[in-house]
């Protein structure tokens, strides 16, 4: 690491400040340095790295993730060892559409039974479990 790489967290309401910022700390380091960016979006990672790349050339050790993707490849291990998998939002959508089809097949939705049809509802029913809060 050369005396220019350094730890440290920058605050900026100016976006283009913050990629400066850390683009000129990756390229601090040499271009086959194993550097992870984890970004909002796979889109905004990339820009990032074409970035980097454009400035400097060639760069081989630059990996890139969302924070999502990242703690997912993390928790892999301890997953697998529990025998459980992680939701995403559609797949959630989906058991709580089928939980819905089910209810509404046995008459038991009195309260919403006049709306369970309608488009929308199951994914209602999903945002409002997920505010709900875990034990």
């Amino acid at each position: 690491m050369t005396k220019s790489a350094r730890k440290g967290i920058e605050v900026s309401s100016d976006a283009a400040a913050r990629l400066q910022t850390a683009r000129n700390w990756v390229l601090a380091y040499p271009a086959d340095t194993e550097i992870l960016i984890i970004a909002n979006s796979t889109d905004a990672a990339s820009d990032f790295q074409l970035g980097v790349v454009t400035a400097s050339g060639a760069w081989f050790g630059i990996k890139r993730f969302t924070l999502n993707v990242l703690v997912s490849r993390l928790a892999q291990h301890a997953l697998a060892a529990s025998g459980t998998t992680p939701a995403s939002n559609l797949t959630f959508t989906a058991v709580v559409a089928r939980a819905i089809h089910s209810l509404q097949s046995e008459g038991q939705l009195s309260y919403f039974e006049r709306v369970a049809t309608r488009p929308g509802f199951p994914i209602a029913v999903a945002k409002t479990l997920e505010e709900l809060p875990h034990e």
